[in-house]
């Protein structure tokens, strides 16, 4: 039973780590493009296959003399392009780690609460037992001291009749 109880748990904090992970991804994404879309200026105008120059705010082209173009080399561009790649990837982790964290957190937060409420509901039905054991104990006392009661009242009224003169009554016979 706490097997399937404790597979029941682990099951709930899979899925709610899955569901996790998915919206933070999904905002990651998100966030992402509108990351590349804030970092890209709009009055740059860059082409990625054709040798034709890149246009500064200015209109100028970029290298610095108009006969020769600057263009970076591929290797360069693809190193910095996988740099940008493993920044935003490590921002991912991190973040899905902070979730992840965040939510170990409540739920241990929620065990701890939940221990403590079980805690104060077993301190709470101890006493009531014991209350309740008084009462029974004072309930008995009560009946005990009654019953002696009654014997001793019984036992008096013997003695008064033992102890009575029967001289002084008249034997009708």
């Amino acid at each position: 039973m706490v097997t399937n109880l404790l597979n029941g748990q682990q099951a709930m904090v899979m899925r709610a780590m899955m569901l996790l992970f998915l919206l933070a991804s999904q905002q990651q994404c998100l966030s992402d493009t509108k990351l590349i879309q804030a970092t890209i200026p709009s009055s740059f105008v860059s082409l990625d296959s054709d040798d034709t120059p890149c246009i500064t705010p200015s209109g100028t082209p970029s290298g610095g003399s108009v006969d020769s173009p600057r263009k970076r080399p591929a290797r360069k561009r693809k190193e910095k392009e996988a740099i940008r790649k493993s920044k935003i990837q490590e921002a991912k982790d991190t973040k899905f780690c902070n979730l992840l964290e965040q939510f170990t957190e409540s739920v241990a937060e929620k065990d701890a609460n939940k221990a403590a409420k079980d805690a104060l509901k077993a301190e709470k039905f101890t006493k009531k037992t014991e209350l309740e054991e008084r009462k029974v104990k004072a309930m008995e006392e009560m009946t005990s001291i009654e019953r002696r009661e009654i014997e001793r009242k019984e036992k008096e009224t013997e003695m008064q009749i033992m102890n009575m003169n029967l001289s002084e009554i008249d034997d009708p016979r």
